[in-house]
C-alpha cells in the first residue's frame, strides 16, 4: 500500500524523494559504454567503485519522460532479489538537467557479451538463462512487467 502511494505521489508530481538521490559521481567515460533503445549507459566512479549511469534519451515530451523515469526509479529502488541488479540511487548533476539512474558496474558487459567473449559449457548457459528466469518470476510475483528485456 504505501509503496503504491508513493508511486502514485512521484508520477503525479513529477518528483522523486530526497532519499533518491545520491551525491559524488566522478571521472565518467566521455561517451555511452552502450547505447539502447532508450537510454544511453555511462561508466563513471561513485567513491572507488565502478558505477553504470543510465541516461534516458527524451522521444515524447519531457513531462511524460520524467514520469516514467521517476515512477521506474521509485520501482527498481525497492526490488531486492539475488538475479536483479541492485539500484543505488539517481545522479542529477553529471548530466544536468537530465536525471540518471545509478547501479553497479558490470565489468563483463551485457550477457550477450560475456557469452560471445567467453568459452562457456551448455551447463553454464543453462544455469544463466535460469538465473533471468528466476529474476522475471520475482518481478512478476511483485506485479511488474520488464517490457524492455535484452542481453
Amino acid at each position: 500500500m504505501a509503496r503504491k502511494l508513493l508511486l502514485n505521489i512521484t508520477k503525479s508530481q513529477e518528483q522523486l524523494p530526497s532519499s533518491l538521490f545520491i551525491a559524488g559521481i566522478h571521472n565518467v567515460d566521455k561517451h555511452p559504454t552502450f547505447a539502447g533503445g532508450f537510454a544511453d549507459v555511462y561508466r563513471a566512479m561513485l567513491g572507488k567503485n565502478h558505477v553504470a549511469l543510465k541516461r534516458l534519451r527524451v522521444f515524447t515530451s519531457a513531462t511524460q519522460s520524467r514520469g516514467k523515469f521517476c515512477r521506474e526509479a521509485v520501482i527498481w529502488k525497492n526490488l531486492r532479489h539475488r538475479f536483479i541488479l541492485p539500484f543505488l540511487g539517481v545522479d542529477r548533476v553529471t548530466f544536468s538537467p537530465f536525471l540518471c539512474m545509478v547501479s553497479p558496474w558490470m565489468k563483463n558487459g551485457t550477457i550477450l557479451k560475456y557469452l560471445s567473449e567467453s568459452a562457456r559449457g551448455r551447463a553454464e548457459v543453462l544455469q544463466l538463462l535460469l538465473e533471468i528466469a528466476q529474476g522475471l518470476e520475482y518481478l512478476h510475483s511483485v506485479n511488474i512487467v520488464h517490457g524492455d528485456l535484452r542481453g
